[in-house]
């Protein structure tokens, strides 16, 4: 239903979903929704649930989506291939020109698992 919404609702600026379990799917509606917004400037999917299917949905949006400057997909299972995937899809998009930072960092659970904090902006 919100991703049904953020296409048709040309003013919103600011989403914060975190906490919520979106998981892959919901990251996929999300991304084809992205797709026709012109207004969303930030996103926030932080502990949604998301692996790496999900965070690749999500940066191939970015090549439809031209005003997305922040989305922050920290505490969620996005490996190695998920951090590629935002990369090849944020250069193919040109959203990687100067101003652009990507932070990846890595931040152990207590049972050894692994998450990570990623964030994509673009000034």
């Amino acid at each position: 239903m919100i991703a049904a919404a953020l296409g048709d609702l040309c003013h919103i600026e600011t989403l914060w979903l975190g906490g919520n379990s979106l998981l892959d799917s919901g990251a996929t509606a999300i991304a084809d929704a992205l797709c026709l917004n012109s207004s969303l400037r930030l996103l926030d999917l932080e502990g949604t649930g998301i692996t790496d299917e999900g965070a690749s949905a999500l940066y191939g949006s970015l090549e439809e989506n031209g005003t997305l400057a922040v989305m922050d997909l920290g505490c969620n299972r996005i490996g190695d291939r998920g951090v590629m995937a935002m990369v090849q899809h944020a250069l193919k998009a040109n959203r990687m020109a100067a101003g652009t930072v990507v932070t990846s960092t890595m931040y152990e659970r207590k049972n050894n698992e692994h998450m990570n904090k990623i964030r994509l902006e673009a000034y």
